[in-house]
């Protein structure tokens, strides 16, 4: 058995996009597909995410993508960024323990996502607070929204009151 000095940890490193292959610190990988940080274990370790389920969901008709995805670990949720081949794009939250979902932004041709699934993808803050923030398209700016303003957005729902005297 080999000695703890001796053991390689992956978990050391990190995801690293920005340093080219041949001057990457020991220990960091350039890409990582499906996999979470583990931190229960003393020393944090890369694992796999649980099996894949098939949920039913209805998306805007078209070619629909998913270029982005975020965990929302306060909600227990996943935050997708879906490209649409007419233009009705949108952001999807997916919560995992009651399989529901809800529209956070829907068929919003303003997001301009593209099709190539290249988006960083982060949430800041908590509450009423949270922001999303995406980049990485190369073709727009660096983005960002706060994620209950904009369900309140997709969600509004008009009431008129009348009085009569």
């Amino acid at each position: 058995m080999a000695d703890l000095e001796q053991v390689i940890y992956p978990g050391q490193g990190g995801m690293n996009k920005d340093a080219s292959y041949n001057v990457m610190p020991e220990g960091d990988y350039p890409y990582a597909l499906n996999c979470i940080s583990d931190e229960s274990g003393e020393y944090g370790m890369i694992t796999n995410i649980k099996g894949n389920e098939v949920v039913t969901f209805a998306l805007p008709t078209g070619t629909n993508k998913v270029v982005g995805f975020v965990e929302d670990q306060e909600d227990q949720a996943g935050i997708y960024m879906v490209y649409n081949s007419n233009g009705d794009h949108c952001i999807v939250r997916f919560y995992s323990l009651t399989d529901a979902i809800e529209f956070i932004l829907d068929s919003e041709s303003e997001l301009n996502f593209q099709a190539t699934p290249s988006l960083d993808v982060g949430i800041i803050g908590s509450g009423d607070d949270k922001l999303l923030f995406w980049t990485g398209d190369e073709v727009n700016p660096p983005r960002e929204i706060n994620l209950e303003r904009a369900y309140d957005y997709t969600h509004y729902t008009s009431t008129t009151t009348t009085t009569t005297t």
